[in-house]
């Protein structure tokens, strides 16, 4: 069966020739376990005694497989993948930290990184690894239940601290936030600090996503729980709702599955927008109904025809819908 991947050349249009010879020589390198040992040993004797194979990592395994050392340094693979159409997600993926200093410095980290992207279109969210915020250690004994000591329950009360304040800050930038899923012996306490942030945040719009890992045979009854639970009654859970930049929503509105509000709207009061329907620069006043499968503010079907070709109408200001429609 053909998929995007049949066509070669267009599947690979974003690496040059180079980068695909370098690409499939590491993965031929990675895939001998013999070779992977050998490598890491040398490397980490050449890093320990500082000798010069910074740049060689950086030209070969890094370039591939990383963005850049800073959110600045990623912009120009930030801006390549945009002008086709491919967005970007900035992830910092630390972990094996054990310090509160460390920790700290992660969230500084995250914090920096949402503020980098609250006016950027090629980054349309946040994620972040839970495990950057507190020790692997104390989130194995929270998903375990078992009881803290006094000095682990003030640690913890950090990790709560330090989530709320990421979550905060996209919350206060409507910037969506992904928290990362990990291994099975944690993934319980990630869980419930999730839904501690969805009830927080996601009272007006999803703002907070957690991930389910759907190869868990667990997660259907997982998921069902999540949306059947009285604590929950007042959460939005989006269900492929996707909100652009500038979108305010008033009260009392529901929004259908699968529906995509693009930049520029404000939609008031009382509203219903339909299922699989999109909008975008558009005022939806109080009281207004909007059914399934409608497209708004896009390219509408006026055209100058020519001897060759027809040509659109500029579409110029934007939609107005006024109460009650």
């Amino acid at each position: 069966m053909n998929n995007i991947f049949s066509d070669t050349k267009e599947a690979f249009l974003l690496k040059s020739n180079f980068e695909l010879n370098r690409a499939y020589f590491l993965f031929k390198i990675i895939g001998n376990s013999t070779v992977v040992k050998i490598t890491t040993s040398i490397t980490k004797f050449a890093l320990k005694f500082n000798l010069p194979v910074t740049f060689l990592i950086k030209a070969t395994v890094f370039d591939h497989f990383c963005g850049g050392v800073s959110e600045e340094d990623c912009n120009p693979v930030i801006n390549k993948l945009f002008k086709n159409n491919v967005r970007s997600v900035l992830d910092f993926s630390t972990e094996g930290f054990n310090s509160e200093y460390e920790f700290d410095e992660c969230l500084k980290k995250k914090i920096s990184i949402i503020e980098f992207i609250k006016n950027k279109e090629e980054i349309p969210f946040a994620v972040f690894k839970p495990t950057c915020l507190g020790s692997t250690e104390l989130f194995i004994k929270k998903s375990l239940g078992k009881k803290l000591s006094e000095s682990e329950e003030l640690m913890w009360s950090r990790v709560i601290n330090r989530f709320e304040k990421v979550c905060k800050k996209a919350y206060e930038n409507n910037i969506k936030i992904l928290i990362d899923a990990e291994e099975f012996d944690v993934q319980k306490a990630i869980d419930d600090l999730a839904i501690l942030m969805m009830r927080k945040f996601n009272l007006l719009k999803p703002i907070v996503f957690n991930t389910v890992q759907m190869y868990r045979k667990d997660r259907l009854t997982y998921l069902n729980e999540l949306i059947t639970n009285k604590s929950n009654d007042k959460v939005i859970f989006g269900k492929n709702v996707l909100l652009g930049k500038n979108v305010s929503i008033g009260t009392n509105c529901m929004i259908g599955h699968n529906t995509i509000i693009e930049k520029n709207v404000s939609i008031g009061d009382n509203c219903s927008i339909g299922s699989n329907t999109l909008v975008r620069n558009c005022l939806i006043k109080n009281n207004v109904r909007i059914l399934d499968n409608c497209v708004i503010g896009k390219h509408g079907f006026g055209f100058f025809p020519t001897h060759n070709k027809n040509l659109r109408y500029p579409h110029m200001g934007i939609v107005i819908i006024e109460d009650g429609c």
